[in-house]
């Protein structure tokens, strides 16, 4: 029996981005994380599962989805699905794609979940055409839990297990991130079953606060 690695449950909607149709004719593009290397029986086992030598973790660009002339291309980025679905954002004209990394790529020799290393960076992508690549990358504290990019389109908070970086704030323009700004929240450990502090942050429309998910405070 095949196993199957984890997919990505983020999946982002955007208008498509080409002129030359008519807006009422307009489809869209999906952009979706994959990450192959854990089986979902992790959760419950720790055991990752036997590796995928034939692929990688991956960014999927799905355009025109509900049309016979879609198209899917696929860019290998680093990410992982062991958190919450909140490690991919697209920028307002959606050219570029944010992907934040919670754990790093799985190494030939790790078997179980606590062997694969922490992840601590938030990667951008350009989008043009139906590809992607590459641009630019900022380090902002382990195991970043969940990415939001502001009303504005030009800064993005991050929420991190780093006890000393759980709230970070990253400028963009075009894709290129500025120096990294970082907080620690002084969060009590959770008290729950979940070991994480926080698994969520997000803006509120005015752009001048951020909401941030804490785990099981009693």
């Amino acid at each position: 029996m095949r196993r199957c690695s984890l997919a990505a449950i983020v999946l982002f909607l955007m208008p498509d981005l080409s002129s030359a149709q008519l807006a009422e004719s307009r489809g869209a593009t999906v952009f979706a994380l994959s990450d192959v290397d854990m089986v979902p029986t992790v959760y419950e086992t720790g055991e990752l599962g036997a590796p995928d030598p034939h692929n990688r973790d991956a960014l999927s660009i799905i355009t025109s989805p509900t049309e016979r002339s879609r198209s899917v291309a696929m860019t290998e980025v680093s990410n992982s699905t062991y958190g919450p679905p909140g490690a991919l954002d697209v920028s307002l004209d959606g050219q570029f794609v944010f992907v934040a990394e919670t754990l790093r790529q799985r190494s030939e020799r790790a078997t179980r979940l606590d062997e694969l290393q922490q992840g601590d960076t938030i990667r951008s992508l350009q989008f043009d055409g139906g590809h992607s690549a590459v641009v630019d990358s900022v380090r902002i504290g382990i195991q970043p839990q969940a990415i939001h990019l502001n009303p504005a389109g030009d800064l993005i908070a991050a929420i991190t297990a780093d006890a000393k970086h759980e709230l970070t704030f990253v400028p963009v323009r075009e894709g290129r991130f500025g120096q990294a700004s970082s907080f620690g929240l002084g969060l009590e450990p959770s008290t729950g079953f979940i070991p994480l502090k926080a698994t969520w942050v997000q803006w509120h429309p005015s752009g001048r606060y951020v909401g941030v998910n804490l785990v099981d405070r009693g």
